[in-house]
C-alpha cells in the first residue's frame, strides 16, 4: 500500500512539472517528460541507424529519446544466469531500431505539430 501511495504522490508531480518541448534555438531544457511512445526506424536502406536519428533530432530539434529497453539476455544479471546464448535475429533487429519518444497525455497540437515535423524533417535529412 505504502508503494502504491508514493508512486501516486510521485505520478501527480510529473504531471505538475510536465512543460512543453523546448523550440528550435531555446536553450532550457525540461527534466520530466513521459517516453512511453515506442517507436521503430530502419534506415538501413540508406545507410543510417536508429542513433543517427537520435542525435538528429537531439541536435537540431531539441527532442530526447530514449533507449530504455533491450532483451533481457542482454543484462548482465541474466547473462550471468547464463541466459546469455540466443539466437534471435527479429527480435535483434527490432530492439536496435527502437526507440522512445517524448509523448504525454495533455499535449497541445502546436507540441503535437512541431514532434511530428521535426521527425519527418530528420529522416528526410538522413536520407540525404
Amino acid at each position: 500500500m505504502e508503494l502504491i501511495l508514493w508512486h501516486s504522490q510521485r505520478k501527480r508531480g510529473a504531471n505538475r512539472e510536465n512543460k512543453p518541448v523546448p523550440k528550435t534555438g531555446e536553450t532550457h531544457f525540461y527534466s520530466t517528460l513521459f517516453h512511453q511512445f515506442i517507436m521503430h526506424f530502419d534506415g538501413s536502406a540508406f545507410g543510417k541507424d536508429r542513433n543517427d536519428l537520435l542525435d538528429i533530432l537531439t541536435r537540431e530539434y531539441r527532442i530526447k529519446c530514449i533507449v530504455q529497453y533491450y532483451p533481457l539476455y542482454r543484462y548482465p544479471l541474466f547473462q550471468k544466469l547464463g541466459a546469455a546464448d540466443y539466437d534471435c535475429p527479429v527480435l535483434e533487429g527490432w530492439w536496435d531500431n527502437t526507440f522512445s519518444f517524448p509523448w504525454w497525455c495533455g499535449m497541445d497540437d502546436e507540441t503535437l505539430a512541431y514532434l511530428t515535423s521535426s521527425v519527418k524533417s530528420a529522416i528526410e535529412k538522413l536520407k540525404g
